[in-house]
């Protein structure tokens, strides 16, 4: 009776974890390049225009600097711009995306996801790099933002 106490406490402890990071809007690279290649998906590089430029960009991503005065008023007008479709925030290593996330989210925004490894990994796994998705070259890459 014991073990299956122990089980039952186990996949509870399962369950709210996987709850938790759902509800932490987190998303895989996985994940992410999927819901992009169908469309219901936004994928938005926050890094800062050198770093665009030294490692690329993700294939598809748009390009919007977190470090810009107006970065909150052009993620918005992506939000209306795809209402159905989430926005996903990725960073080199999953820490400004994190970070900027967890305010959005608190700020009511629940429609933006962080991509968990960030571009070029993290504790949490190899990253966008890491999997082998494309990137882009700077120039390439879409010029709806900076």
């Amino acid at each position: 009776m014991a073990r299956l106490h122990d089980f039952q406490s186990l996949a509870t402890t399962v369950m709210a974890w996987t709850w938790a990071r759902c509800e932490a809007g987190r998303i895989t690279p996985d994940e992410a390049r999927i819901r992009q290649q169908e469309g219901s998906l936004v994928l938005i590089d926050i890094r800062r225009p050198s770093e665009w430029r030294a490692s690329g960009v993700p294939d598809g991503a748009v390009k919007l600097d977190a470090t810009s005065p107006d970065f909150v008023a052009r993620l918005m007008d992506l939000q209306r711009q795809s209402p159905d479709s989430r926005l996903a925030l990725i960073s080199a290593a999953a820490g400004r995306s994190t970070w900027l996330v967890r305010r959005l989210r608190k700020a009511g925004m629940e429609n933006v996801f962080n991509v968990v490894e960030g571009l070029f990994g993290s504790p949490e796994g190899p990253g966008w790099v890491g999997r082998g998705f494309p990137l882009m070259p700077f120039a390439a890459a879409n010029p709806c933002a900076r």
